[in-house]
């Protein structure tokens, strides 16, 4: 994402902290040194955390923003967007999932990314969690332990 769209966005371009930088050389240990001492200073890192939330934010809005355009649920038009997320309208969701996910952790953030980059396919909505776990349970989507 390009600097005028992060600023459309109202969101402040990333900088980084002036405390975390120090000389360059180009001896080898010195190098090492510097490295370590960059990536281990704690304003960097909290600044790379914040960057980082900031990007899954900007995925999901976006990813959120192509299948519902106004921002709201499907089924009952409920607008906060920390309680909307992607549904596969078919089921299948958490095989998808696994199938996507490399890591194995199931995080929402690789299923948003995989969407971005397939160009937005077929197949999906955008549902509050309530409507979610309504239609799993209505249509008998739970997962039983241990199978």
């Amino acid at each position: 994402m390009n600097r005028t769209k992060i600023e459309f966005l109202g969101l402040p371009y990333p900088t980084l902290p002036t405390t975390c930088k120090t000389n360059k050389t180009n001896n080898k240990q010195d190098r090492k040194a510097y490295f370590r001492n960059y990536y281990n200073c704690e304003k960097w890192r909290n600044y790379n955390l914040k960057k980082q939330k900031e990007y899954r934010q900007r995925l999901k809005i976006e990813v959120l923003q192509h299948y519902a355009p106004n921002l709201r649920c499907r089924n009952c038009g409920f607008e906060d967007i920390r309680a909307l997320s992607i549904d596969h309208i078919n089921g299948g969701g958490s095989r998808h999932l696994q199938q996507i996910d490399k890591r194995g952790n199931g995080r929402t953030e690789v299923l948003y990314r995989w969407l971005k980059k397939n160009r937005f396919p077929d197949g999906f909505q955008v549902l509050c969690m309530n409507c979610q776990w309504i239609k799993r349970a209505e249509r008998g989507e739970v997962r039983q332990r241990g199978k």
